[in-house]
């Protein structure tokens, strides 16, 4: 009976450990002058992939992906820290970091971590799920 409240507990403990929300999907962000469409593949908790192509005032760059290694080590020559904080990938150290979660509705939320006026605090930027 001890043994399988311990493998029990075991499995619960890693099951836990091993959670983080899945921001795979594709998703569009409108501001002012222009419009930034994100795509985002997700490999389990281990590995992001965030492509993002920009139109500034009808004019679209080419896109950029990053990749972010999500195991708490050192990645890349900035030595770039990426984990997972809660429901949100945070991307750089606690000070100075930017980070990306999902809400109830799938919609993911960006913030650079700065505290701002308008904002009375870190303002979020929400971007909407295409698919």
């Amino acid at each position: 009976m001890k043994l399988l409240l311990i493998t029990s507990a075991l499995c619960l403990i890693t099951a836990s450990a091993s959670a983080c929300p899945n921001l795979s999907g594709h998703y569009v962000l409108e501001g002012e002058d222009g419009v930034v469409h994100y795509t985002v593949v997700q490999h389990g908790c281990d590995r992001v992939e965030i492509h993002r192509i920009d139109t500034y005032l009808g004019e679209t760059s080419a896109g950029e992906t990053q990749v972010f290694i999500v195991d708490g080590k050192p990645h890349g020559k900035a030595g770039t820290i990426n984990r997972w904080v809660g429901n949100r990938l945070q991307i750089g150290p606690t000070e100075n970091h930017v980070y990306y979660g999902i809400d109830s509705s799938r919609n993911p939320h960006m913030s650079d971590g700065g505290s701002y006026p308008q904002c009375n605090g870190p303002c979020d930027e929400v971007a909407e799920r295409t698919n």
